[in-house]
């Protein structure tokens, strides 16, 4: 009796601890699955960081001022500054180059002469057809031949008048045959006179056809005339005087320096603590869309130099992580001869927002 009662004793005991470690397990896991897990932001060089710029959070969050003076200020670190405009001016036309005035880090206006292309047979056409066109001109202004049309009109129709008055009062005059003469001598002068205007007419359009040929010719001219098309600076010269190049060659690289992008990333959700408390809150693209900003960026020597600007885009699409893009224009300044903001820095953004209506 006592043999067969402890077996069954020992392996219910042994089952009581097998569920009592099973529960230990899954009151393990579910506790671990429930625990908040705090976001992890990437930093992988300059282009994550535009897609993760941190939100600079506020200190503590006290009283309504203190709420409402952060709320008016975004604070964006590793903003790129990047270029605006920026453009290799090409060779529009075949040739040898026989003249670059500039070289780098020369400053340059628009419609300024960057280099030129040999231009001796355009320059030669072109001097023909405004000769050409000149010659035209003068012959549609001519009306020598359209007035001696009308006057010679004018004697055959008196004469024929008179020839005809003649035979009315005394028939047999002059002869049916010279009538009939003089009468054609009429019509045919004034039909002259309607080919003198015909003939003015088309010598206008031969000059307009030349007008047309002059304006080319000077294209022609204008094309082996490579000049900037905005105001910057010479960063790259890639051709020499005497080199042959051809249509789309780039000669000369000019980028904009007088204003600048700056490029960064704002949280479209608001941020929470493990305990629910607001971080930082999320703006919408139409808060950010506009704005002023003021763009900081640390030189050399220790210097941090401020340049203001304004937002000129904002991205309607969010990316992973729940941030969107914009950029902002700012105007660049010089030190002596140099520019202070460069492309490729990075910088530190503030975005100067409007106090948020009450009730939000």
């Amino acid at each position: 009796m006592t043999r067969t009662i402890i077996p069954k004793r020992r392996k219910a005991a042994k089952t009581v601890y097998r569920a009592r470690g099973l529960v230990y397990w899954v009151g393990f896991l579910l506790s671990t699955a429930i625990l908040p897990v705090e976001p992890v932001w990437g930093a992988e060089g300059a282009a994550t960081a535009l897609r993760t710029n941190p939100i600079r959070p506020a200190s503590s969050v006290g009283s309504g001022e203190n709420t409402a003076s952060r709320e008016q200020n975004i604070v964006l670190s590793q903003c790129l500054v990047s270029l605006i405009q920026e453009v290799q001016v090409p060779a529009q036309a075949a040739g040898v180059l026989v003249e670059i005035p500039v070289q780098e880090g020369t400053a340059v206006s628009a419609g300024q002469l960057l280099a030129r292309i040999d231009d001796t047979q355009p320059m030669s056409d072109q001097q023909i057809a405004a000769l050409k066109l000149q010659s035209a001109q003068e012959k549609a202004k001519n009306d020598i031949s359209v007035r001696y049309a009308q006057a010679a009109a004018e004697v055959a129709r008196v004469e024929y008048e008179q020839a005809w008055r003649a035979n009315q009062k005394n028939p047999g005059t002059i002869s049916e045959t010279e009538v009939r003469r003089l009468y054609l001598a009429h019509q045919r002068a004034a039909l002259a006179v309607e080919q003198a205007l015909v003939d003015q007419r088309l010598a206008a359009l031969d000059a307009k056809v030349l007008e047309a040929q002059a304006a080319a010719a000077a294209i022609e001219v204008q094309r082996r005339r490579i000049v900037s098309p905005l105001d910057g600076v010479v960063v790259k010269v890639y051709r020499r005087t005497g080199e042959w190049v051809q249509p789309g060659d780039p000669v000369v690289h000019v980028v904009r320096m007088d204003r600048l992008r700056v490029e960064g990333m704002v949280s479209a959700v608001d941020q929470h603590d493990r305990e629910g408390r607001l971080l930082s809150r999320g703006w919408s693209p139409g808060e950010i869309d506009r704005r002023p900003v003021s763009v900081a960026v640390e030189l050399p020597g220790a210097r941090r130099e401020t340049f203001a600007g304004q937002v000129v885009f904002v991205s309607p699409l969010v990316q992973a992580g729940g941030q969107y893009r914009f950029w902002a224009e700012v105007e660049n300044r010089k030190q002596g001869d140099h520019w202070l903001l460069l492309p490729g820095l990075l910088a530190e953004v503030t975005l100067h927002m409007q106090p948020p209506p009450s009730g939000r």
